[in-house]
């Protein structure tokens, strides 16, 4: 079925990480039906700078305190036998996962069964985006070049007096430019000292790297958290296989990250095919940031009215634009976008229980019945949800950090049902009160 697709253009990623906005994870890997995990499976935790909470040189250091990120609240009946602790949850995932499977929901179905993990806790916590990733930045470009690499190509703009470039990065550009100095072909790298990656193997490209194919014929969406059908796609002269892409994705991860030094901390939470017109294949691996081995929900609601369902606030700032990697040959990654790194900053709240999963389940059904038909949830799973709480100004200053201030997210966990990756669609279920919102950014 054709349908359109929203763009997320590469430029907007970069300004977005110009701006200062910022993420971190782990993430805890399934291909071809074998789990394997990273070796750090939790964001990397340094000691945080002692925090003056007043207002310094004209910036408020006062952050919000327990964050209501709720427009209005619905809160359902929940008995004693619908809250479940984590070792409960880890002795019975398959009957939770049975029951929800043999459920008869009437409107919404599992195309697949999920495949539960469950962390070690769970809770609300604030994170603290930090930036000191410059100095292996070259290491990466190194490694995503290879052997072509061309050290004039290099722009270091720490040695720029301008300030538009914020924060710091490193840049390499080969290729052609116009007269107006815009790259038109070549290799495109971006590194960022918050610890953002981006990647495009020839610019003039980028059309179909952020915007993909506007005549899309055929979709499927691979999650990669159940169990999925391992299917093969043709590339021409080449084929390539779900499973085998995303190990190429995962490999290429590990070595990016390892270099910066937070390894297992970026990880792929789906792939979708996609065919055009003419039969070309395009292939595109949706990554999530993690914390505490949980992804960091990336689908915020685009405006205040982006769904009536949507009882969610719209944060100040988005935590998180769309990173993912594609290939459109089946031998090579051609386009990649990494977002940054945070680290702990406060623990609100631990929680000794959550909602089972199939109760969350039946108050997603039940709580969405009126917009909800016959609607496929392609995986499902656990998950924190971002609100931006303000910003810090900490003294001593992290080295290489913005010189102004650094920004502070909550993060409150929910049950997550993904209907749609592209454009995002998915269910929240509030862990602890059993609120349900949902996000339908369609494009």
């Amino acid at each position: 079925m054709k349908r359109s697709k929203k763009k997320i253009l590469a430029i907007a990623a970069c300004a977005a990480v110009a701006a200062g906005i910022g993420v971190s994870l782990t993430f805890i890997f399934k291909s071809g039906g074998n789990n394997t995990m990273p070796e750090s499976s939790s964001v990397s935790i340094e000691e945080n700078s002692s925090v003056d909470s007043s207002t310094d040189n004209g910036i408020d250091t006062t952050l919000k305190e327990n964050v209501d990120i709720y427009k209005s609240h619905s809160y359902p009946e929940l008995a004693d036998e619908d809250m479940i602790t984590l070792a409960q949850l880890a002795e019975n995932k398959e009957a939770y996962e049975d029951n929800i499977m043999s459920e008869d929901y009437g409107n919404i179905v599992f195309t697949a069964r999920p495949d539960i993990f469950v962390p070690d806790e769970i809770g609300r916590y604030q994170i603290q985006r930090i930036e000191k990733y410059l100095e292996k930045a070259e290491e990466v470009i190194k490694f995503l070049v290879g052997e072509a690499f061309d050290e004039s190509c290099i722009k270091d703009y720490r040695k720029l007096d301008d300030p538009i470039y914020t924060p710091y990065s490193i840049n390499y550009k080969d290729g052609e430019h116009n007269e107006e100095g815009v790259q038109t072909s070549g290799v495109s790298i971006f590194v960022g000292n918050n610890g953002a990656i981006s990647y495009v193997d020839d610019q003039k490209n980028i059309d179909l790297y952020s915007g993909g194919s506007s005549d899309v014929t055929e979709e499927k969406t691979y999650f990669l958290q159940a169990d999925y059908t391992d299917e093969t796609y043709s590339f021409g002269e080449n084929d390539m296989s779900i499973s085998q892409f995303a190990k190429m994705v995962d490999d290429s991860l590990d070595n990016m990250l390892s270099l910066l030094g937070y390894k297992g901390n970026v990880g792929q939470l789906a792939i979708i095919a996609e065919k055009d017109k003419n039969g070309t294949v395009m292939l595109t691996s949706k990554f999530a940031n993690l914390y505490k081995s949980l992804p960091i929900c990336n689908s915020l609601p685009s405006s205040d009215s982006a769904d009536s369902e949507c009882i969610l606030k719209v944060s100040d700032y988005g935590i998180m634009p769309t990173q993912y990697a594609l290939t459109t040959n089946g031998q090579t990654i051609q386009y990649i976008y990494i977002h940054s790194q945070f680290t702990d900053y406060k623990t609100i709240e631990e929680y000794d229980k959550i909602v089972a999963p199939d109760k969350a389940a039946k108050l997603l059904s039940e709580h969405l019945a009126p917009n909800l038909q016959d609607n496929e949830i392609v995986g499902m799973g656990l998950s924190y949800y971002p609100y931006y709480v303000g910003d810090i100004q900490a003294e001593p200053r992290i080295e290489g950090a913005d010189p102004e201030t650094t920004q502070v997210y909550e993060l409150t966990p929910f049950w997550t049902f993904y209907f749609d990756l592209d454009p995002s669609i998915i269910g929240l279920v509030d862990c602890k009160t059993g609120e349900v919102a949902y996000i339908h950014n369609a494009a």
